[in-house]
């Protein structure tokens, strides 16, 4: 029996380079990865299983599946087309074929659509399995399986196992807040199924997912976990959830253990999830850890940090501004993704002053901590000259940003008032390295190349999203990471 040990859990966020966001065992993942043990080491819980998998949910459900870095549902996958409906996927083909490409309608022609086929491959494919697809316009994309519910579909056909499971994992991940919050998915072996087992840092069955989003209309289910009503939190089953795309089975039971099969492994002398729910056989078991007063997600022993967003911009087209991005302040044509080794994202059409803001879901509260690269490319001539990566903008104009002042140094501003410059090297041309972090009291502290410079405690505390922003300059940003400190 091959037994595997959570070693640590990188849980993350939205996009990697050139992969999707939600965090399966044994394979980095959009931004992350769970790592486990080898074969033979002892299982933290205690009890023998064969697999199980930690990680993170950030899918939120607007008309069919959406991430919070902006996947949407190509044709409406939970209206009345299917995700083998009119958008060149087929589950006839296999993966690695050309099927997805098809034409202007095609999964692989927008930003979204390859962030769909992102998924699929990350839930169908196991680990070590890739493919390369090509968009329209013959440029080359790289997906990474992980999971492995339908590995037959790599090169050949998606049969029903490979439907119901690579759909049971799809709708598992959901998250109609659009936050990602970790948990601990489980199923039954048989037919390429993740397999039995817990983990004592996801103590709380939340519920069971499964359906069928290849048919038309899609199919999807859930029935609530044991423990459904504990440790709510936002965007999953028991947090009051909009636009759910899942429903409970027509004239079933709410609970799960009430009319579903349970699993063969028990731990505690309770079943680790269910393998047939009122002839639903293909099914995936969410387990969640325990979350703190505030209700947001707290951190599992021998995890890292839950991470919100993590915006590389390598999945989207040049000379446009990111679909997943909203831009305030100066004019449409300001912000757009660029070259520069890799792809990054530049406010490089103007110096004027006056502040010009891109920001990103998902909207945070509380202590949370910001990474990115800044390059300021050229200065303007008046007012305060910055290329700005912050920690939260909100829609009614107040934010929390760490300025980069070329000639000048680095200073927290906030509407509310700014802090003190600190000394630092600040040129044009120069990629830099900075990180804001708020502690729980709301104290703000810089860092620049992995120094500190300083703390500052703005006057208001600001509840918003992750931004970048320039002030009588033009810069570039890569690599926006928020995460919880």
């Amino acid at each position: 029996m091959k037994i595997l040990r959570p070693i640590s859990q990188r849980i993350v966020e939205s996009l990697l380079k050139t992969t999707f966001a939600p965090v399966l065992a044994t394979t980095a993942l959009a931004a992350c990865s769970a790592d486990f043990a080898e074969e033979g080491a002892p299982d933290s819980t205690g009890a023998a299983h064969e697999m199980a998998v930690a990680s993170s949910n950030g899918l939120s459900a607007i008309n069919g599946l959406s991430a919070i870095n902006g996947l949407t549902a190509i044709n409406g996958l939970m209206s009345i087309n299917g995700l083998s409906a009119m958008n060149g996927l087929s589950a006839m083909n296999g993966l690695a074929s050309a099927n997805t490409t098809a034409g202007a309608n095609g999964l692989m022609s927008t930003a979204e659509g390859r962030n769909t086929v992102a998924y699929l491959v990350r839930c169908a494919l196991p680990a070590g399995h890739s493919i390369t697809k090509q968009d329209q316009n013959g440029v080359s994309y790289t997906f990474a399986g992980s999971l492995g519910f339908g590995p037959g579909w790599e090169n050949g056909a998606c049969d029903g196992y490979c439907q119901r499971f690579v759909s049971a994992c799809l709708i598992a991940h959901v998250n109609t807040a659009g936050v990602h919050v970790p948990i601990w998915l489980d199923s039954d072996p048989q037919n390429f199924g993740v397999g039995w087992g817990t983990n004592s840092a996801y103590p709380t069955q939340e519920g069971s997912f499964m359906g069928n989003l290849f048919t038309s209309p899609p199919i999807a289910y859930y029935c609530n976990g044991r423990d459904w009503d504990v440790s709510i939190v936002p965007g999953r089953i028991g947090a009051n959830q909009a636009g759910a795309p899942y429903t409970m089975i027509p004239g079933a039971p709410t609970y799960c253990q009430d009319f579903c099969t349970p699993s063969d492994s028990y731990t505690n002398g309770k079943p680790d999830g269910y393998k047939a729910c009122w002839g639903n056989n293909q099914i995936v078991t969410v387990w969640r850890a325990l979350t703190a007063a505030d209700g947001t997600s707290t951190k599992a022993p021998t995890t890292t940090a839950a991470t919100y967003l993590n915006e590389t911009f390598e999945s989207y087209a040049t000379a446009a501004m990111p679909s997943t991005w909203t831009r305030v302040g100066g004019t449409s044509g300001d912000w757009s993704v660029i070259s520069d080794g890799s792809k990054v994202l530049a406010q490089n059409k103007s110096t004027a002053s006056g502040l010009r803001f891109a920001y990103a879901s998902p909207s945070v509260s509380g202590p949370e901590t910001l990474t990115a690269r800044v390059k300021i490319i050229a200065k303007g001539s008046s007012g305060t000259i910055a290329g700005m990566a912050c920690l939260r903008y909100s829609t009614d104009g107040s934010y929390n940003c760490l300025a980069l002042e070329p000639g000048v140094g680095a200073q927290i501003k906030a509407k509310s008032g700014d802090g003190p410059v600190w000394s630092t090297t600040i040129a044009v041309g120069t990629w830099y390295d900075v990180k804001l972090s708020m502690d729980s009291s709301g104290t703000l502290s810089g860092y620049v190349n992995g120094t500190l410079l300083g703390s500052f405690k703005p006057s208001t505390a600001v509840t918003g999203y992750a931004a970048v922003a320039t002030s009588s300059a033009e810069a570039s940003f890569d690599n926006v990471t928020t995460s919880t400190p």
